[in-house]
């Protein structure tokens, strides 16, 4: 590609959803996905003078934002985690981290009755959470190893690396909650709600999830070995890559 063609207007399908920038814009970040694939060395997937793209065309739109501004839209936590998954599928690194970073700064507003915010960089000796309320609070990086939750309300959290190995989360309710990367080995999440939880990353091993709902989760690579999924409600969820043995 000349040098000169990096100005000129590139439309997009993304979606369904119609988009126009130039391809300066989409080569913003070095060796990003799109940067690949409009180095000119590929053919595109051109309808009616479109290149098709089949993602999220509302996600689409924050990441060409970003590509062209540099900023993150002001979004709920959970549309932050979901971003950072276009993130990685577009392969840009920056994107990511700035994502990373806004999470870690995010102040939940909490209802009357929540007791903790975050982001915590400490570790909590065996807290006991039973029966609290906790909705939308940021436990990004926590220790809690040996938790006790059960039936804890923690819908629309996050819980995006923290440690939960041997915790005890029975029946609690955290659909809508992002786990990236959390590590939750050996936890004990027997019929609990992940309903829409973004688990992505999350190390499962051996976690007892025995008749948990987990319709529409987020299971990409996810470890689930050892894990008791029986009577587990998959329905709708994804598990590309997930390990499951």
């Amino acid at each position: 590609m000349k040098e000169s063609d990096s100005a000129r207007w590139v439309s997009l399908n993304v979606g369904g959803k119609k988009f126009c920038t130039t391809l300066d814009t989409l080569k913003r970040q070095p060796g990003s996905m799109l940067d690949v694939m409009f180095s000119g060395k590929f053919d595109l997937h051109e309808e009616n003078g479109y290149v098709m793209i089949d993602r999220d065309d509302k996600l689409f739109s924050y990441v060409l934002n970003w590509l062209r501004t540099g900023n993150l839209p002001v979004l709920e936590a959970r549309m932050y985690a979901q971003l950072a998954h276009e993130a990685d599928y577009y392969q840009l690194p920056d994107m990511r981290n700035d994502i990373k970073e806004t999470l870690l700064q995010l102040n939940a507003n909490m209802s009357r009755r929540d007791v903790l915010s975050g982001p915590f960089n400490v570790k909590l000796e065996n807290p006991n959470f039973s029966d609290a309320c906790l909705h939308r609070v940021n436990f990004s990086g926590a220790g809690l190893e040996y938790a006790v939750r059960s039936n804890c309300d923690c819908p629309n959290s996050i819980f995006d690396g923290a440690s939960l190995n041997n915790s005890n989360m029975c029946c609690g309710n955290f659909s809508g909650s992002s786990f990236i990367d959390a590590k939750c080995q050996s936890a004990d999440m027997t019929g609990a709600n992940f309903t829409s939880t973004i688990l992505t990353g999350a190390n499962l091993t051996e976690a007892n999830l025995s008749k948990a709902n987990l319709t529409g989760a987020d299971l990409r690579i996810a470890n689930l070995t050892g894990a008791n999924l029986t009577d587990a409600d998959l329905t709708d969820a994804n598990l590309h890559e997930a390990t499951i043995q």
